[in-house]
């Protein structure tokens, strides 16, 4: 679940056996809530959310098995959905849905644990901004997590 610019809630769900994912938000801040919102397909867990420095949100959802890694953002705050697409690595698998964080400087860090066990950090160019390719995050091999948030 996270905030918007707009000052709205939005909560991401997994339907059931990972059938698709959906994402229901506020009609107003503090208001009530609107209906459950198809967000990705297939998924190996509920999305990830992450508010960008201008309030957008971003949204990450990992495949069942972890080849491939989606990402959509809203377009304003409390406003549509871009229709995104695939934000991983061509072949490298993910274990778990990644985490994301905005850091002092206001851009977006991603991070996911692959298959091997290793972290990859992917950070915006800037506040709101573009991405830069993944990167290595770190020599150290990590216990892979199966299900959830890797705990970075």
């Amino acid at each position: 679940m996270a905030g918007d610019g707009s000052g709205r809630l939005t909560v991401t769900a997994i339907g059931p056996s990972g059938l698709g994912t959906f994402a229901r938000r506020q009609t107003a801040a503090s208001g009530g809530w609107g209906e459950w919102q198809p967000l990705f397909g297939w998924s190996a867990a509920a999305p990830a959310l992450a508010v960008n420095a201008d309030g957008r949100l971003e949204a990450f959802s990992l495949s069942p098995g972890g080849a491939r890694l989606n990402h959509r953002w809203q377009t304003s705050p409390g406003g549509d959905v871009h229709p995104g697409g695939e934000f991983g690595e061509p072949g490298i698998r993910l274990v778990a849905t990644p985490t994301a964080a905005l850091d002092a400087t206001g851009r977006l860090h991603v991070f996911a644990v692959t298959v091997a066990g290793r972290i990859r950090r992917r950070v915006q160019s800037g506040p709101s901004g573009g991405w830069h390719p993944w990167t290595a995050f770190g020599d150290r091999t990590v216990a892979p997590v199966v299900a959830g948030t890797p705990a970075l």
